[in-house]
């Protein structure tokens, strides 16, 4: 069975920026409260039922730095006793990607990137890429950025993608673009429990063709580090 799928057709994507929480956690700022799920949602590309009890993110922040994004971008995150999921949704004119390995250079085009810290302590932690080709990177870092990757390692993570416009066209008139993956906690970091917390983040990258990248991301970074595991949120699981 093929682990990802990429789907495009019009969708007539809504965005809007906010936050509605429904866990039963007082949360603080800087904190994603991740729903636990009772029912698991397809992995097809298309927000289902599923996802109707999950919390939606706050508003992304351009980076310091850097250029201001023009487009939204909005995230929900789920979990079960086996998975972590992610929803997430991407305005965008012309979506884009010429890579199609798994594990290239991912960053250097359209693409959501999510990093996870599962210990807290800034010096271990994994990096997932989807870009709209439905192409995966997956890299684990034992320690920090300062040293290469594991290039090696396999995070299982299953995704699909759906382009609401022309893929890979430059015809400007896209609407966006969306990604719903599941990650298994059996390959990341050991099963959570409500009440555990995580250090996340997740960033947006939009590369105009012929002109320079522009990147947003959940919590604030810089420019000149996408990764700052020091700046990642906090992901705290609730049940529910």
């Amino acid at each position: 069975m093929n682990p990802s799928k990429i789907v495009v057709l019009g969708l007539g994507l809504t965005l809007t920026a906010g936050c509605s929480s429904k866990s039963t956690q007082a949360l603080h700022v800087g904190e994603y409260g991740v729903v636990r799920t009772e029912v698991a949602p397809k992995i097809d590309g298309k927000r289902d039922d599923a996802w109707r009890s999950a919390n939606w993110s706050g508003a992304f922040h351009s980076t310091a730095g850097g250029p201001k994004m023009p487009f939204a971008s909005k995230v929900q995150l789920m979990w079960d006793s086996d998975y972590l999921y992610l929803w997430a949704e991407m305005q965008d004119s012309d979506v884009r990607s010429p890579v199609f390995d798994k594990d290239g250079a991912l960053w250097k085009h359209d693409v959501i990137e999510m990093f996870i810290d599962d210990d807290r302590n800034a010096t271990g932690y994994v990096e997932l890429q989807v870009n709209p080709n439905n192409t995966q990177l997956d890299y684990k870092f034992a320690s920090t950025r300062a040293r290469p990757p594991i290039k090696s390692w396999d995070a299982k993570m299953k995704s699909a993608v759906v382009v609401d416009g022309s893929l890979n066209s430059g015809s400007n008139n896209d609407q966006g673009w969306t990604v719903e993956a599941r990650i298994p906690f059996s390959t990341i970091a050991p099963a959570p429990n409500a009440g555990s917390i995580w250090n996340f983040n997740v960033v947006r990258i939009d590369k105009p063709q012929n002109e320079g990248m522009r990147v947003h991301s959940l919590y604030p970074i810089s420019i000149r580090d996408f990764h700052a595991p020091e700046k990642m949120g906090s992901l705290v699981f609730v049940g529910k």
